[in-house]
């Protein structure tokens, strides 16, 4: 820092140069806070991989029981769908700041994309319950399904991160005049009201998370955000200190197509009403990360 004494001139060149310095170390503690989050995350679910491996392993005794497999595979499978999506945030956050995030748009029923997601991670959560609501009528919006899947996957991997043991995740879809509003509500720490400005910026965390130890890299909501505004709508939170938190996407309602031209619902779907529950069902694969490396080597060779 510099003295903000003399001339009024020099004060205020004095101010503007300790607000740079004060950004500027600001944002290296972010960056440090950030590789660290990244190194931590990577090195936790690479250690349940070895244990999983390492149990699986013939030995002299040979296999273990057809139980200890199964728990050793799902182990496996939670830690890798961990480390694939740590490398779609990690390759999208490139994409977005060399303004190389590509998007392809198509109408989609956004009801089927939550479905996709919530059953994603219902294939591997064994200490939340996370649930699902959808309404009766199509929820058809213009978007890159991928990326909203990417997006979605995003706030419910966040509210379950910061959520309680045994608490619920709640998630739904509700279509109004003109929007599709997909939110996510769980029942977390809760983010104080002068943090709230600040929570979608890349590597922001907020105060009581980082004394709480929990994982993370803070670019899930900053990736979240920044993929719904490329597809003109919005992001938004409420919260509370105690009481949780409700991220809420909006995204511009596509007209409903002619009778009989919708496609019903594959193949978890319920379009009796709205509150519905779905049943557990296999991972499923996205191709997010081939479309983001596609598109990251694109970038490099421009």
């Amino acid at each position: 820092r510099v003295a903000e004494e003399g001339p009024l001139e020099l004060r205020e060149a004095a101010r503007r140069f300790n607000e740079m310095a004060a950004e500027l170390s600001a944002q290296r503690e972010r960056q440090t806070a950030f590789l660290a989050g990244v190194a931590h995350d990577l090195r936790e679910p690479l250690q349940g991989l070895r244990i999983a491996v390492g149990t699986v392993a013939v030995d002299a005794c040979g296999l273990p029981a057809e139980r200890r497999l199964q728990d050793c595979t799902r182990l496996a499978l939670r830690q890798i769908a961990r480390l694939d999506r740590m490398i779609d945030d990690l390759l999208s956050t490139t994409l977005i700041e060399a303004g190389q995030l590509e998007l392809h748009l198509e109408p989609h029923d956004l009801r089927q994309i939550a479905i996709n997601s919530v059953e994603l991670f219902r294939a591997t959560l064994r200490e939340h319950e996370l649930t699902l609501s959808v309404p009766r009528e199509p929820a058809r919006a213009s978007c890159d399904a991928a990326r909203i899947e990417q997006a979605f996957g995003n706030l419910i991997s966040n509210a379950v991160k910061y959520s309680p043991v045994g608490s619920r995740v709640d998630a739904s879809v509700v279509v109004t005049a003109s929007d599709v509003e997909v939110s996510v509500t769980d029942q977390g720490l809760g983010i104080p009201l002068e943090e709230q400005e600040r929570v979608f910026e890349p590597f922001r965390r907020g105060e009581a998370i980082r004394r709480s130890s929990m994982p993370g890299t803070g670019l899930g909501l900053f990736i979240a955000k920044r993929i719904v505004e490329a597809h003109g709508g919005s992001l938004h939170m409420r919260s509370a200190p105690g009481q949780g938190s409700t991220f809420t996407m909006r995204l511009p309602r596509e007209p409903d197509p002619l009778p009989g031209r919708d496609r019903p619902l594959d193949p978890l779907g319920n379009s009796s009403g709205s509150g519905a529950s779905f049943p557990a069902a296999g991972p499923l694969r996205r191709p997010l990360r081939r479309r983001a490396l596609a598109a990251f080597a694109r970038a490099g060779r421009a």
